[in-house]
C-alpha cells in the first residue's frame, strides 16, 4: 500500500544526493533555507503531478462505471400485462474500454 511511497522517496534521495550545498540539499537542516529553496518547490510540483494523476484516475473509473451502468439500464420498461413485462435495452454501443489509465 505505502510501497509507492517509499520508492519516489528513494529515487528523489538517489537523484539529488551528489548535491552538496545549494538550491536542491536533501541534508538541509535550516527550516528556512528548506522553504526558500528549489527542492520544497520541486516537492510541492511532484506533489502536485500525483494528486492531479490521481484525480484523472478517479474521474475516468468514474466514467467507465457510468457507462456500464447505463448500458445495463433499460431504455424503457413496458408493462402489457399484470405478470408481463418487458424492459427495453437500447442498442449495442461501442466496445468497453477496460483500461484505467
Amino acid at each position: 500500500k505505502q510501497a509507492w511511497s517509499a520508492t519516489l522517496h528513494q529515487i528523489v534521495l538517489k537523484q539529488f544526493s551528489s548535491v552538496g550545498k545549494g538550491w536542491f540539499n536533501v541534508r538541509e537542516t535550516s527550516k528556512d533555507l528548506y522553504k526558500r529553496g528549489k527542492l520544497r518547490r520541486f516537492l510541492m510540483l511532484v506533489r502536485f503531478l500525483m494528486q492531479t494523476t490521481l484525480r484523472s484516475i478517479g474521474l475516468k473509473s468514474i466514467d467507465l462505471l457510468l457507462g456500464a451502468v447505463e448500458r445495463a439500464s433499460p431504455v424503457a420498461t413496458q408493462v402489457r400485462a399484470l405478470a408481463k413485462v418487458v424492459n427495453l435495452i437500447g442498442p449495442p454501443s461501442a466496445p468497453v474500454p477496460t483500461a484505467v489509465c
